[in-house]
């Protein structure tokens, strides 16, 4: 049996013939998308699996970002999340050369909420 590599195929907008059948596709692909970040949160300490799923959370992203049935400030803030994503696949391959491959994370500063929202 000859084993090959899958390639992700680039994000195509979605053209559902029935309204209800682009929203029951966005929905899929959303609940896909929370479900990878869950296993990717999981498989904290294996960076070769964690970069597979990052990627596919990327792609499913990008999807969603130029889903016909989404509104628009929805699309915009997908692709926020995908771009912030790609940030933190990028950050978290090993640096070359550096000694066990792992990189320290900077400190994330804590926040105060505010008083009142708009």
């Amino acid at each position: 049996m000859e084993h090959t590599k899958r390639q992700l195929r680039p994000a195509q907008p979605a053209t559902p013939e029935d309204p209800d059948q682009g929203s029951h596709s966005a929905e899929a692909l959303l609940a896909g998308t929370l479900a990878l970040m869950t296993g990717h949160a999981q498989a904290d300490g294996r960076p070769a699996e964690q970069q597979m799923i990052a990627a596919k959370i990327i792609d499913n992203l990008l999807r969603l970002s130029a889903h016909p049935t989404l509104s628009t400030p929805f699309c915009a803030m997908v692709n926020k999340l995908q771009h912030d994503w790609f940030v933190l696949m990028a950050e978290d391959r090993p640096a070359v050369g550096h000694a066990g491959g792992e990189r320290q994370r900077p400190a994330v500063p804590w926040v105060d909420a505010p008083d009142a929202l708009q």
